[in-house]
């Protein structure tokens, strides 16, 4: 979209591509941290580029992470439904409601369910869930130890959006510093909804 802005021949104001990332520790409220992603992930339909396109999340909260996500109105795509997924997000699906989406994907979307949660594995090209999707649409990551979280944030965003943003939710102060100093974004959120924060 930025490209295509300024290709119009109009001076503007651009910004990087918005792969924004958040990592999810063991040390917060996880019901609070998921209320704090929907309203930031479901904010315009994400139109926002600054939100939480993954949450890298510690592995052993992160069922009771997915649970807390539920609660707030996330659907967990299905294994068999995540390539019907993956085929609709790029047919006219940018800013869209999750029924649009799911019709599009052809998925039973339950209702009250405002944005879908994808798990994913990879980085890269042959993982596209791991890149820029200006959709409801948050892909999952576990990590073990903090520097792979770090690690992850950092390949997620110069795969897609270096130079933007990244968030943390964690009540350590020593993990802010260590991401702080080691992310390859120009902002930090902490215990923010990002997109929201960020504005």
């Amino acid at each position: 979209m930025v490209k295509a802005a300024y290709s119009l021949g109009t001076p503007i104001y651009g910004v990087a591509q918005g792969n924004a990332v958040t990592i999810v520790d063991e040390t917060v409220d996880l019901k609070n941290v998921a209320n704090k992603i929907i309203r930031s992930k479901t904010f315009d339909f994400e139109i926002s580029y600054s939100t939480e396109n993954a949450c890298v999340v510690q592995e052993g909260i992160y069922d009771e992470f997915v649970k807390a996500m539920e609660a707030e109105g996330g659907y967990l795509v299905k294994p068999e439904e995540k390539e019907k997924l993956q085929n609709a997000i790029w047919h006219e699906i940018i800013a869209q409601t999750p029924e649009v989406i799911a019709k599009e994907a052809k998925i039973e979307l339950p209702e009250g369910k405002t944005f879908f949660m994808v798990e994913e594995t990879g980085i890269g090209e042959d993982y596209p869930f791991s890149g820029e999707k200006p959709s409801v649409i948050t892909t999952l990551f576990k990590y073990g130890e903090f520097k792979e979280a770090i690690d992850k944030v950092n390949a997620i965003t110069v795969y897609h959006g270096s130079i933007h943003s990244c968030g943390i939710h964690t009540n350590d102060e020593e993990r802010v510093l260590q991401l702080a100093l080691n992310i390859k974004t120009s902002c930090l959120m902490v215990r923010q909804p990002q997109c929201l924060g960020n504005s």
